[in-house]
């Protein structure tokens, strides 16, 4: 059975979340492609969608809504309570039993409340409907009313699972879906060395271990955390090479050997007091240089952009700008370079 879901993303990468949709699962059509939000058909199954690595939440979504007026939610909630093919899609497509569920509404990224009249209204036709029963606090299952600020509405049953990365990501440590997306980025092939010199807590080595490659190696110049990753790739079973370097003087250890470089360098905060930043990418992008294969690439996730294209310009000759996605990362503007060594 062709289902019809949607998924939210981190915005600005909506061009290849797309490229990355194709190759994941078989998809017969995306009618809506919004900063952050994807609406496609599949028959894929629930399992599979909730699998995918790139999306931050997944739906299946039972009705869609346009042309709606300035307080959305309440309309599109009572628009839709007698609506009687609704009713067939949810019990159609729903198979759950026995579950609890409760309700949100959310109006561009943010969750209202609405009149306890309308809410208790779709609760109980839910609760006649499927035979849930209501849990306002921990449910089983959520239903949401969702608007978006390009005007559009859904009303879908989520399929993920909150995760709350603030308590089980170490401080500074990126997301698995934006590592994903950045591993991705890097289309590394079998034979490609891939490394990240700025590693961490290793959630881009880890990303890149779920695509085919020779070898990857994760270095940074902090012990602890090197140990810790040491560690975590064994006990995994990641093939990941670990490596205490300095990523300024990258050239000591390798020359013209990696094929891939991907990497979240400091976003301005960071141990060398004595160098500013510009200086820092400098003898950063020096660096890399020294190590990269021709044609070579480096994807990068840079917070302070203007900075780091100064410091672009002055490598013209070798490299190349080949894409760049505008995102936000715990609200802060960023972007994702991608850059080719063509010299």
């Amino acid at each position: 059975m062709t289902n019809t879901y949607f998924s939210t993303f981190i915005a600005g990468t909506g061009e290849i979340i797309q490229e990355l949709l194709y190759k994941e699962i078989c998809v017969e059509k995306i009618p809506i492609l919004l900063d952050g939000l994807i609406v496609y058909e599949t028959k894929a199954s629930v399992s599979n969608i909730q699998n995918i690595p790139f999306f931050n939440n997944s739906f299946l979504l039972l009705k869609s809504f346009s042309s709606l007026p300035e307080n959305p939610i309440p309309e599109m909630m009572e628009k839709s309570f007698h609506d009687t093919n609704l009713e067939k899609t949810l019990v159609a497509k729903i198979k759950e039993k026995n579950k609890s569920f409760r309700i949100i509404a959310s109006q561009e990224n943010q969750t209202i409340s609405v009149s306890s009249i309308l809410m208790r209204n779709w609760e109980k036709k839910i609760q006649d409907l499927l035979g849930f029963s209501i849990n306002r606090s921990k449910p089983d299952l959520e239903f949401w009313f969702l608007y978006r600020r390009e005007g559009y509405g859904f009303f879908a049953m989520r399929l993920t699972s909150h995760t709350a990365y603030e308590k089980i990501l170490e401080k500074g440590e990126l997301r698995p879906e934006l590592a994903y997306i950045m591993a991705a980025l890097a289309q590394a092939h079998p034979e490609d060395i891939l490394l990240d010199p700025f590693c961490g807590s290793g959630a881009i080595p880890f990303a890149l271990a779920l695509f085919p490659n020779k070898k990857i190696i994760a270095s940074d110049n902090a012990k602890e955390k090197i140990h810790q990753l040491h560690l975590k790739a064994k006990l995994e079973g990641k093939k990941i090479e670990v490596q205490c370097l300095d990523a300024l003087e990258l050239e000591k250890v390798y020359q013209n050997q990696i094929n891939k470089i991907i990497t979240d360098p400091p976003w301005g905060f960071f141990s060398m007091q004595s160098i500013d930043l510009e200086e820092f990418y400098s003898k950063m992008m020096k660096s890399f240089l020294s190590i990269l294969k021709r044609n070579g690439k480096i994807v990068a996730l840079i917070g302070k952009k203007d900075t780091f294209e100064k410091v672009l310009a002055k490598f013209s000759l070798t490299l190349e700008i080949a894409k760049k996605y505008d995102i936000l990362v715990s609200g802060k503007k960023a972007a994702i370079y991608v850059l080719t060594h063509y010299v």
